[in-house]
């Protein structure tokens, strides 16, 4: 089957002919496909199922750019049949860096023996989830943390989510937090017969959430970098917030400071013209002014009565008492 932007599965070409440019998923498994050159011509392609054939180059796939999903699980044939019609080599980095956009790559069940099949992979910037299990190559020792280390990209590797251990060399985490553990395992592959177009992306996307929530919960590394991200976060906004604290404070001084000597310079008038008198106060004075008035007079040549003559925050005080 075959499905064009917006439908279900099970077009098939035969019945009705489809713009190969508008097709989004193709479902070609159990067919004994031995090339893909027409699958090569859909370039709006994003989830490619070509598992159980006798594929043996996937390179006409390098058009297929927008990919998110491909399987090319089980492409082989018995032993006694020559192996040309296996999938031993991967295509190299050119190859990968044009799939930009794939995340979800299954590779199990394949005659691929040694990490020079898959070097090319490295190229693949946003591999998220890999599966070799079922390989030559994964019988081999230390293939876990060759390939994780190869892929920088990759969180999670046959059905189980990479861990700190596996990436940062000869660090010994409790058992929380150790590779392989139970907490670590996702089915990559589930057993699920296959939907439509919609239904095939939103799973592809719970596995993909799926690998960063187990990440996130059980990977010290990010919790430590969750944790200081969340106190600059926080101490960017309080120093924010005193800024403007100390901003609103300053206007709000300058105004009370401005009222205060207007009221001031006219009630002093006012009592100069003898139009009113000290005790006809419009209004009391301003409460920074309060605790100046209120201070017993000292000595002109003291040094508290030289600081409140030239004092930096407001003007002499202005008498109330009309000149005698």
């Amino acid at each position: 089957p075959i499905t064009p932007h917006g439908q279900g599965p099970g077009l098939v070409l035969v019945e009705k002919e489809t713009d190969p440019q508008q097709v989004v998923m193709v479902n070609l498994s159990c067919l004994l496909l031995k090339n893909l050159d027409n699958v090569g011509s859909c370039r709006s392609l994003r989830v490619c199922i070509l598992a159980d054939n006798f594929i043996s180059t996937i390179d006409a796939l390098i058009a297929c750019v927008h990919i998110v999903k491909l399987d090319l699980k089980g492409n082989q044939l018995d032993r006694c049949i020559p192996s040309v019609f296996q999938i031993t080599q991967l295509p190299g980095v050119v190859f990968w860096d044009s799939l930009r956009r794939l995340q979800l790559l299954h590779l199990h069940d394949n005659n691929i023996g040694t990490r020079k099949n898959i070097e090319g992979l490295s190229g693949c910037p946003n591999l998220t989830a890999l599966t070799l299990y079922d390989t030559p190559l994964s019988l081999k020792g230390n293939y876990r943390h060759c390939i994780i280390n190869s892929i920088w990209s990759l969180k999670a590797l046959d059905n189980f989510v990479v861990s700190d251990e596996e990436i940062i060399e000869n660090w010994i985490l409790p058992l929380h937090f150790k590779t392989l553990c139970h907490h670590f395992y996702l089915n990559l592959y589930p057993a699920a017969k296959m939907g439509p177009y919609q239904s095939e992306m939103r799973a592809i996307h719970k596995i993909i959430s799926e690998v960063n929530r187990i990440q996130s919960v059980y990977s010290p590394t990010l919790i430590i970098q969750r944790w200081i991200r969340g106190h600059l976060t926080r101490k960017s906004s309080l120093t924010a917030h005193n800024h403007l604290s100390f901003l609103m404070y300053s206007v709000s001084w300058c105004f009370t400071e401005m009222l205060s000597v207007f009221i001031l310079s006219d009630l002093s008038l006012l009592c100069r013209d003898g139009r009113g008198s000290a005790s006809e106060s419009i209004c009391p004075p301003s409460p920074l002014w309060r605790q100046t008035v209120n201070r017993p007079r000292e000595r002109h040549g003291s040094k508290s009565a030289q600081l409140n003559s030239t004092c930096r925050f407001g003007p002499p005080l202005i008498s109330l008492h009309p000149a005698m």
